[in-house]
């Protein structure tokens, strides 16, 4: 695991990279969901909004979701 984000609007939410198994994200359920392949890295939760949320894959190429 290399970088891990959490909600602070909604508890329980976070998103993590792991190398070489993409990114990962825990619902508010505690079900974990692939949302990017690759290598994943930093990820980030918008603080005020729960549905914008960011992953890196390898070679620093920034992805970002605006629904959740």
């Amino acid at each position: 695991m290399y970088k891990l984000g959490n909600s602070v609007t909604v508890p329980g939410v976070v998103v993590t990279g792991l190398q070489d198994n993409g990114t990962k994200q825990r619902t508010n359920t505690g079900t974990w969901r692939d949302v990017l392949g690759g290598d994943g890295m930093e990820c980030a939760i918008d603080y005020s909004d729960n549905n914008i949320q960011y992953g890196c894959i390898q070679g620093g190429e920034l992805r970002r979701t605006i629904n959740n």
